[in-house]
């Protein structure tokens, strides 16, 4: 066993320059590789301060007026039900009405129920988002709208 005393006396880093007759036609590599080595380096460093914002702010407002949109909530069954940023009205009518998309949220009867002939009359909308899978696609297709639905992959 070696102990400190006797151990070896480190050699002098101008030992290494025997290599350089043998690196020398992969000098224009090993240059790249070392700009590319810090590139990496940098990046790693920075992603963490280009997602900051969506970490911190999240992907969308929590309130769509922020952005611009008018959002109108209908609930029929908790008429004083509030949310907050968003109007609620106290009926189905005056949901639809000016309304360029209809998003659907829950399963209500009063919902499934809904006869795609008599929503075209109400709202301007042609699109329907159906989060829950409850209204009656085919017949909203039918009636003119564009339907997605949650957890139909060749539909949404």
């Amino acid at each position: 066993m070696i102990t400190p005393t006797e151990r070896p006396k480190p050699t002098s880093p101008r030992s290494i320059t025997g290599l350089a007759p043998f690196i020398k036609p992969y000098r224009v590599q090993i240059g790249l590789a070392l700009v590319f080595l810090v590139l990496a380096a940098l990046a790693t460093l920075a992603f963490p301060l280009a997602l900051r914002g969506l970490i911190d702010g999240g992907l969308v407002s929590s309130n769509a007026a922020d952005k611009g949109a008018q959002v109108k909530a209908f609930e029929p069954n908790k008429p004083d039900a509030e949310i907050e940023g968003v109007p609620a009205v106290d009926s189905l009518s005056k949901a639809l009405e000016d309304a360029e998309l209809v998003l659907v949220l829950v399963g209500h009867k009063e919902f499934r129920s809904l006869e795609a002939t008599l929503v075209v009359k109400q709202t301007p909308a042609r699109l329907l988002v159906d989060a829950v899978n409850v209204m009656p696609a085919e017949a909203f297709k039918q009636a003119g709208f564009r339907v997605f639905r949650l957890g139909v992959g060749h539909e949404l």
